[in-house]
């Protein structure tokens, strides 16, 4: 099955496709896993010969400390050396030339300790296979933060390297226009590294090699002619490099492509000129996305309708005229469609003629002149992913979703939706992600959300939500992110949310809730909270028990007292936000504990003190507001405040000059 991630998506990402697969199961089941995997497992002939070195298969006492007849021990002398023999199979000794290439590139980039110098052993030297002829066939070297020059000619000494990956390797640096590879070479990646330079024109004298990336590097120049001599180049991918110039029309003769990513790099040319694509016929990915040096109108790409393998089709962020033809939709093997911030004025109601569609985003256009979600959308029975966010969608939400009953991810967000939420929600069993964040969405959260227990992320911030928050929420256990910001919800904070054990940023501001907030001082495992704007009185809540707090926005609210001490023991604090509240009292110089914090806002408050010094001891700070509070007395000229860039004192009792900090890299009010 096509895994349902964009063709190009690094970084960071939250699933299982994006990690070793071992952090997607439990620690102690990897490690029994682990353990199982090493146990050797008895052939059938060891477990006759076992027999025959243990009368009976039983194994009697003598047989088992090495004595037994001479037939005995003669077996089992054989069962031993059968299996070193295998041992020593799979763990070939390196050949010299090999051995000394590996010292090289030791020398060169310090991937191994000393001690592998010492050894011939292949599976001694981690990132390296060998043949069983003791050369070197694969360098997987990805994401080992290497910090060196590229070596044009160590690589070339293995006559039968087959891989070469260097991806992830940013500081990876130096020129390729003169690298120097073995002609067996199969599949070369070198993307989102700092190498530059041009691809090398000598490139036709990899016949062997299927596979291509240079994305996300500096590499220059346009594309070697002699690329053309690669018949067996399956994939290729050139996106975020700076490969410029027009791609020539007889790329066509690639036959064998069946990966190719040329967006966000520096070609130019016309829409017209990418036809050659068209004689692609065994792609089945194309990526075109942000193509900025290539104009025209959508109309000139119908030459993608020949292209019947294709599965996975990316057109996203261009500047394009016109309208995407229709006669896309006769590309009925595409299960990925994402044509994301395309300008177009119209919904393609054609993708709803793709039967096999899993993953559709259609977001961002901003052009939509009075679109609606089409109701038609219900006959891609498949689909798993939907993003029709920023399009400026209007009119109800459909009635079809129990038709959709295998959507992961939903997003209508930033649109103009009215109208409340359909009770057919309910058929969405298999959601993770909910978004209908920035619409017009009105009334309760329907009880049939009770049903969504595979909810991961459900964000319906800046809507017109009434009522108090429904209880039944807490049975949402599988959420990490509640966002109900933004709303008209009135009353207090249920106590089933601390049922949420797994939620780690919890959004409840700019609404009109009330009540002490005793539930949320037992959501241990927060890291974000954002109870600001709201009409929480009395005093500031015990948020101690919350160690893994990180941000915390409490401001705008009516909270009074001295200021809150608990604040003091979230020594992970990174923002902190408590401003346009009725705290007063001096700032506690305990506060300089908080090095962590590069955000703090304590202002509209009654706070006083003489030069609160410990708030200016803050290394890390860049935004501090402390206006209309009452301190007062004289800053020293001299005060040092690290990377602070916005200061605001004013409506306070603050004298003296400028201070030599903020003559340069601070935007100051108060002076």
């Amino acid at each position: 099955m096509m895994a349902l991630l964009p063709p190009r998506s690094r970084g960071s990402r939250s699933d299982c496709h994006s990690r070793n697969i071992a952090s997607c199961f439990p620690r102690a089941l990897v490690l029994a896993l682990l353990l199982l995997v090493a146990l050797p497992v008895p052939s059938a002939a060891s477990h006759l010969a076992s027999n025959a070195a243990i009368p009976g298969g039983k194994g009697d006492k003598a047989a088992m400390i090495g004595g037994g007849s001479p037939d005995q021990q003669h077996a089992r002398s054989n069962l031993l050396e059968t299996r070193a023999s295998a041992r020593r199979a799979t763990r070939p000794n390196l050949a010299d030339s090999q051995l000394r290439a590996l010292l090289d590139l030791n020398a060169a980039w310090h991937l191994w300790p000393t001690n592998s110098n010492r050894s011939r052993r292949c599976d001694q030297w981690d990132y390296v296979q060998c043949s069983k002829q003791g050369f070197i066939i694969a360098l997987e070297l990805s994401d080992l933060d290497i910090n060196a020059t590229m070596p044009l000619n160590i690589f070339s000494t293995m006559p039968y390297l087959r891989r070469l990956v260097l991806a992830g390797d940013y500081f990876l640096h130096g020129s390729i226009t003169h690298l120097s590879l073995p002609t067996s070479l199969r599949v070369l990646d070198v993307s989102d590294t700092s190498l530059s330079g041009w691809l090398p024109s000598t490139i036709n004298s990899l016949p062997a090699l299927t596979h291509l990336d240079v994305s996300d590097t500096p590499i220059s120049g346009s594309l070697p002619s002699t690329i053309l001599s690669l018949s067996a180049l399956a994939h290729l991918d050139i996106s975020d490099s700076s490969i410029s110039g027009f791609l020539p029309s007889n790329l066509s003769r690639l036959s064998g492509l069946t990966y190719l990513n040329i967006g966000a790099s520096n070609i130019t040319g016309r829409v017209e000129d990418l036809s050659w694509a068209s004689g692609l016929t065994n792609l089945h990915t194309l990526v075109m996305g942000r193509m900025l040096g290539v104009t025209g109108d959508f109309s000139a790409l119908t030459f993608l309708t020949s292209l019947h393998a294709m599965q996975s089709l990316t057109i996203t962020d261009v500047s394009w005229t016109g309208e995407l033809p229709v006669l896309l939709g006769t590309l009925t093997s595409l299960t990925y469609l994402d044509l994301d911030g395309l300008p177009t004025t119209q919904f393609p109601r054609w993708v709803t003629d793709l039967p096999a569609l899993r993953y559709l985003d259609v977001g961002h256009s901003h052009n939509y002149r009075s679109g609606v979600v089409p109701q038609d959308l219900s006959r891609l029975s498949q689909l798993q992913h939907f993003d029709a966010s920023g399009n400026g969608l209007v009119g109800a939400l459909p009635d079809y979703w129990t038709a959709l009953n295998h959507l992961t991810f939903l997003s209508v967000s930033d649109n103009k939706i009215e109208g409340s939420i359909p009770s057919t929600f309910s058929a969405l069993t298999a959601l993770n992600e909910l978004s209908l964040l920035g619409n017009k969405i009105e009334g309760s959260i329907p009880a049939t959300f009770s049903a969504l227990t595979s909810l991961i992320n459900l964000l319906l911030r800046a809507n017109r939500f009434s009522g108090p928050i429904p209880p039944f929420l807490g049975s949402l256990t599988g959420l990490t992110s509640l966002d109900l910001s933004d709303n008209d919800f009135t009353g207090a904070i249920p106590e089933t949310l601390t049922n949420l054990t797994g939620v780690s940023q919890l959004f409840l501001s700019n609404n009109q809730l009330i009540s002490r907030l005793e539930v949320v001082e037992k959501m241990t495992w927060l890291n974000t909270l954002d109870i600001s704007f709201n009409n929480f009185s009395s005093g500031f809540p015990d948020l101690s028990s919350l160690p893994s707090l990180m941000f915390l926005g409490a401001g705008g609210n009516h909270f009074h007292g001295p200021f809150p001490n608990v604040v003091l023991k979230l020594t992970s604090l990174v923002m902190l936000d408590i401003g346009q509240n009725e705290l007063d009292g001096p700032i506690p110089s305990d506060i300089s504990k908080l090095s962590s914090l590069m955000s703090l806002h304590l202002n509209h408050n009654d706070f006083y003190g003489e030069n609160p010094l410990g708030l200016f001891s803050l290394m890390n700070l860049d935004s501090l507001l402390l206006n209309n509070n009452r301190f007062s007395g004289r800053l020293p000229s001299t005060l040092v405040t690290g990377s602070l860039g916005t200061l605001n004192l004013q409506g306070n009792g603050i004298s003296g000059p400028l201070p030599d900090f903020a003559r340069w890299n601070t935007s100051i009010q108060g002076f």
